[in-house]
């Protein structure tokens, strides 16, 4: 690392019962071509071996582990992370994603010369433990004040900002699209963000998802437009029709 204590990244893990998932998680991390980061692993609760798998499996001494008493949520998770953070540029990696092994070095060139607060991709989708990729998800080239009124145009795993420019900016602590919250609340700062259309991360779906789920992100998007987005009634019912139109065809869970 960088003047031999302090990170160029930090690279923000929050898990949950992660087991099966976290040490592929991880090793998509190690294995980037940039090397100057840290790893905060967040674990939020977990009743299974995660967090003792995380220590006995990586000996790195960049990798920190922070577990949580109890169950607090994604939200919370990725703010004592942020909270912890000692790299100027702040990325984040749920515990059953993967990124690209060029993910951080493209990203990081990135805010070079383009005058942005933060820098997303495109990334593939495929069912987890399947090699197929579905689909790929492409944000747009250039992100403004506009951009997050209607849908989140991040793919949270891709994303990094720089503290620099915008400060630690944390996610509002609510039960659904916390995530949507903070490219919110970069936007609101007034920066911009670039999006690169190479795919630099694989999100891993899981096909699970019940009606009552459905009805709770429903909830969810609703309070989010009338509170975080601070939208009308009928603005945030339209907000509502807009994201179960995306979910119909692209759906993940929370860790």
């Amino acid at each position: 690392m960088s003047n031999n204590t302090t990170p160029v990244c930090s690279v923000i893990i929050p898990t949950c019962n992660s087991s099966k998932t976290i040490i592929k998680t991880l090793d998509s991390v190690f294995s980037q071509t940039f090397q100057d980061f840290e790893v905060i692993v967040v674990d939020d609760g977990s009743t299974d071996c995660t967090v003792s798998l995380v220590n006995r499996s990586i000996s790195d001494s960049r990798i920190q582990v922070f577990p949580l008493q109890e169950n607090k949520g994604v939200a919370y998770a990725r703010n004592v992370g942020i909270s912890k953070a000692k790299g100027r540029f702040i990325a984040f990696l749920d515990s059953d994603d993967l990124w690209l092994n060029d993910k951080l070095s493209k990203q990081i060139l990135s805010f070079d010369g383009n005058c942005v607060g933060f820098v997303c991709s495109s990334y593939y989708i495929r069912e987890i433990n399947k090699s197929n990729i579905e689909k790929i998800v492409s944000p747009p080239i250039r992100l403004n004040s506009n951009s997050g009124d209607w849908y989140n145009p991040v793919g949270f795993l891709t994303l990094v900002y720089d503290t620099h420019v915008c400060g630690k900016v944390y996610l509002p602590e609510i039960k659904t699209r916390s995530d949507w919250g903070l490219v919110v609340a970069l936007l609101k700062r007034g920066v911009e963000g670039l999006g690169i259309s190479d795919p630099l991360a694989i999100l891993q779906l899981r096909k699970n998802s019940l009606t009552a789920n459905k009805i709770f992100a429903a909830h969810g998007t609703y309070i989010f437009g009338r509170v975080v987005l601070e939208r009308s009634i009928f603005v945030s019912i339209a907000l509502v029709a807009v994201q179960l139109t995306i979910s119909f065809f692209r759906r993940k869970d929370v860790y």
